[in-house]
């Protein structure tokens, strides 16, 4: 199935504060990320992971997209941009992206 989905980079910074190493993501808004739960409740890896295919900015990365630990409650699933990404496809810190992912099962 493809969700549509629109959201906004941001940087993963530390309990501590650090940003060492600094990975981005996009959050997947609650209403989809609940929907994809609900679908694959049962399929998850490690971390609660699933494997997906997002394109944007016509780049396609195959990844996967992670539980969000920060939310309390789970509702949330966010998806890593790696460094050679969001350099190919220009995209900085605060952008907001409309794409197309595709969970891979």
């Amino acid at each position: 199935m493809k969700y549509k989905i629109k959201g906004k980079v941001w940087l993963w910074v530390s309990a501590s504060g650090s940003a060492k190493g600094a990975w981005h993501f996009v959050t997947i808004p609650p209403e989809v990320s609940e929907k994809i739960e609900k679908r694959y409740k049962n399929i998850h890896g490690g971390w609660g992971s699933l494997p997906v295919r997002v394109k944007f900015r016509e780049v396609i990365l195959e990844t996967s997209m992670f539980k969000n630990k920060r939310d309390k409650n789970f509702l949330t699933y966010i998806l890593p941009l790696k460094k050679t990404v969001r350099q190919e496809a220009g995209i900085q810190d605060g952008d907001v992206l409309d794409f197309t992912l595709e969970i891979k099962i």
